[in-house]
């Protein structure tokens, strides 16, 4: 506790991020109503295995930088291997309403795509990610 950061701030240096603390109450509150960490966890684990395996079966057309056990059900990481067929893929996958694929990072944009699985995404939405991404092999010679 320092005081001083208090009195230049306003008061304000400790105020609590209440909107923060009450939209984590609200999710918290479905998260149990779903059925708790434990179905939490079901489901990032199947909304994963649909991204990975529509990479893994792409004979190459996808690849992914990361393998077996180190793989994330909350992020995964992909490339079309025809770099002129990135943009290809994320206008397409516009069209569809599919967004969010292009990772930004502190030192520009990222060579590889991103498929996030947050606790919002829906098992559906991520398998309707990995039907796309078979078409979208399928349309452009794979």
């Amino acid at each position: 506790m320092v005081w001083r950061n208090i009195v230049d701030s306003g008061g304000m240096y400790n105020t609590p991020p209440t909107f923060n603390i009450y939209t984590t109450m609200l999710v918290a509150r479905w998260m149990s109503k779903q059925g708790g960490i434990s179905e939490m966890k079901r489901r990032a684990e199947a909304k994963a295995r649909a991204i990975y395996d529509a990479i893994d079966e792409s004979d190459g057309f996808y690849s992914t930088p990361v393998s077996g056990p180190h793989r994330s059900n909350m992020n995964v990481p992909f490339i079309v291997k025809d770099g002129k067929l990135n943009d290809a893929f994320l206008r397409a996958a516009y069209a569809k309403n599919m967004v969010g694929f292009r990772t930004k990072t502190p030192f520009g944009i990222g060579k590889w795509l991103r498929a996030s699985f947050y606790t919002g995404t829906t098992v559906a939405q991520a398998e309707a990610l990995a039907i796309f991404m078979r078409a979208f092999a399928k349309q452009n010679g794979n």
